[in-house]
């Protein structure tokens, strides 16, 4: 089994929980921050000078079999290449030795 970790931006959510939804049973969605030199910008509060260094994100976690897991990063891939935007997505796996539910 894998472990396949998405980090997106919010408006994504819809377009991967149909891509999901359609291969699996659940998984799970964290909203995140994203810090990243491209998308400081500068606020002011108060009349002070203020840096709003982080970008929303949601992390969405999901363990499949290796197979399965393959091909939804694939297809997660093909959608996220075609919605354009190379720094707001990541995709990371790694290896399941064993999952207990309880």
């Amino acid at each position: 089994m894998i472990k396949v970790e998405a980090i997106v931006p919010p408006f994504m959510l819809s377009d991967i929980r149909e891509l999901l939804d359609d291969h699996l049973d659940g998984f799970l969605v964290t909203e995140a921050k994203q810090s990243h030199e491209a998308f400081r910008t500068i606020a002011f509060v108060r009349g002070l000078e203020c840096f709003d260094e982080f970008v929303p994100r949601l992390r969405i976690e999901l363990v499949v079999e290796r197979s399965r897991g393959e091909d939804l990063v694939e297809a997660m891939l093909h959608m996220m290449a075609h919605h354009g935007g190379h720094r707001e997505y990541a995709i990371t796996t790694s290896k399941v030795e064993r999952v207990v539910n309880l």
